[in-house]
């Protein structure tokens, strides 16, 4: 049993404790807290959490959503998914119920009685045709939620690739750039000056005098 004085530092731990530090911890620890609150809204109590957490990691491991406006869009295709499937339990339940009140099908063929387990849920199915009709457009419905989203997930991640590559240089761009590093161009040399330059004139600006042939 942990005494008192162990128990206060505990709490007084707990105190100090702001969560985590880095970035990459507090991203973590977002992502937790809207996975949870998500499962919550969806999943019922008397579903499968383990088999929701399968759905959500493979269409996460597939689609890999980057941004925020992606991983809503993933929500919505998660949540389509995982009630189209609610609604096929909630049929298959239905016409179980409603089987166990028919008649077992009882057919002779070869002097043998068979028991075909089909006939029962067909009629049932065919009884209820209101109820048919109405899991029918609701399964229309989700997927078309599904498939919607799905292409908007294509769409928009097309559009930001194609935005962050217009933004990032070309390789031959990168190349060009190392190879001005690596060999920086060597300046021109000057033009060789004539082997006789001309003579310039003094400093009072007249004209140098011709030579005397004489002397």
């Amino acid at each position: 049993m942990r005494t008192d004085k162990q128990i206060a530092a505990s709490r007084a731990n707990g105190a100090k404790s702001r969560g985590p530090i880095t970035e990459e911890g507090r991203r973590a620890a977002r992502n937790r807290l809207t996975h949870g609150l998500f499962t919550r809204s969806i999943v019922l109590e008397a579903e499968s959490r383990g088999h929701f957490n399968e759905l959500v990691s493979g269409i996460h491991a597939e689609l890999q959503p980057q941004t925020a406006i992606e991983h809503l869009l993933v929500q919505t295709m998660i949540a389509a998914q995982w009630r189209k499937t609610r609604l096929w339990s909630l049929e298959k339940a239905i016409v179980d119920s409603a089987s166990r009140g028919q008649r077992p099908a009882i057919t002779c063929g070869s002097g043998l009685a068979h028991y075909d387990p089909t006939l029962p849920n067909a009629r049932a199915m065919r009884a209820d045709t209101h109820t048919n009709a109405f899991f029918n457009q609701q399964e229309m419905r989700y997927d078309r939620q599904f498939h919607r989203a799905l292409n908007r997930f294509h769409k928009d991640r097309a559009a930001r690739l194609k935005s962050e590559s217009r933004l990032e240089p070309t390789d031959d761009a990168k190349q060009n750039h190392l190879a001005e590093i690596t060999n920086p161009p060597i300046p021109a040399l000057p033009p060789d000056l004539p082997a006789n330059p001309p003579k310039l004139p003094d400093s009072q600006g007249s004209e140098p005098k011709p030579e005397d042939p004489r002397s």
